[in-house]
């Protein structure tokens, strides 16, 4: 769902702080494309975006209250390239 809700400011052509509401999406989709980032949720899509960035630093910022470690990160990124995560 985050996925898919990320970059819908750009394919709306519309500014991102209504659409959340205007869509009727729950808090916990919502927040974290609004920038918050402290709940689960949050954590894990700021996880995805530094990942997808490169941004590698950020990538263990957001890992870290998750508890994930970032050889983890790279373990469970490499296993879903070569096949389901086990």
């Amino acid at each position: 769902m985050m996925g898919l809700f990320s970059r819908i400011d750009s394919t709306l052509n519309r500014p991102l702080e209504p659409l959340p509401a205007q869509l009727r999406l729950a808090s916990d989709t919502a927040a974290p494309l609004l920038g918050e980032h402290k709940t689960f949720t949050g954590s894990l899509f700021a996880l995805a975006c530094a990942y997808e960035a490169a941004e590698w630093e950020g990538v263990n910022s957001a890992a870290a209250p998750l508890g994930i470690g970032p050889s983890s990160v790279c373990a469970l990124t490499r296993n879903h390239s070569t096949g389901p995560i086990t």
